[in-house]
């Protein structure tokens, strides 16, 4: 067996009993996430349509992490009033959001620019970019004014290279891609971090 040894040159962040509020938490890598930083002993706030699926994941959390605390909070991200009244909807103990992960999005559809639903575009563009940039003006003004926080922005492969079929669901990540680096530019004399992952192809759903 190895043994893992801290590096005296790269000491990593202690995060145990920060907060982190996970968008898209009912599966696929909002659900990956969740059981990551519940490892890391943090405080959860778990974001989804499916309440059942959110409350699910909670006991198993709560389960094998007996003392960490976990938060749901169902809300359909395509909502942006309700978006917007994320914050308020906490109670006062999860309101100090030291995390954002913006995860919650969605691909709609396979048909040509020529071909696309009106209906898929608008819900396309406001779970995977409006959203997104709402929940971050939401919550990042709180971590600039608490001087500690990092908002993890999930984009994709998409987001940078377009594909046929694909031409909205590429359009909007290449916003999220764009807003994670003009925010980037924002925040860059304060002490909030900000990141967006871009991940491949993947089995979620």
């Amino acid at each position: 067996m190895i043994k893992q040894m801290t590096s005296e040159l790269y000491k990593p962040l202690e995060i145990k009993g920060w907060t982190v509020l996970i968008t898209g938490a009912s599966s696929g890598f909002g659900w990956a996430a969740a059981w990551r930083f519940a490892e890391l002993g943090c405080k959860l706030i778990l974001v989804a349509r499916r309440e059942e699926r959110l409350k699910e994941l909670a006991a198993e959390i709560l389960t094998k992490y007996k003392d960490n605390e976990v938060q749901c909070l169902p809300c359909d991200m395509c909502d942006i009033k309700k978006v917007e009244g994320l914050l308020a909807a906490l109670p006062l103990e999860f309101q100090k959001v030291d995390i954002l992960v913006n995860n919650a999005g969605l691909a709609l559809g396979k048909s040509p620019a020529h071909l696309n639903e009106a209906s898929d575009v608008e819900t396309m563009i406001a779970t995977n970019v409006t959203s997104l940039i709402v929940a971050t003006s939401v919550f990042a003004k709180g971590m600039v004014e608490r001087g500690r926080g990092h908002v993890i922005n999930v984009g994709s492969v998409a987001g940078h290279e377009s594909y046929p079929g694909g031409s909205v669901y590429c359009a909007t990540k290449h916003a999220v891609t764009a807003f994670t680096a003009a925010t980037r530019h924002d925040l860059v004399g304060t002490p909030v971090r900000v990141t967006c992952i871009s991940p491949g192809f993947a089995e979620t759903e």
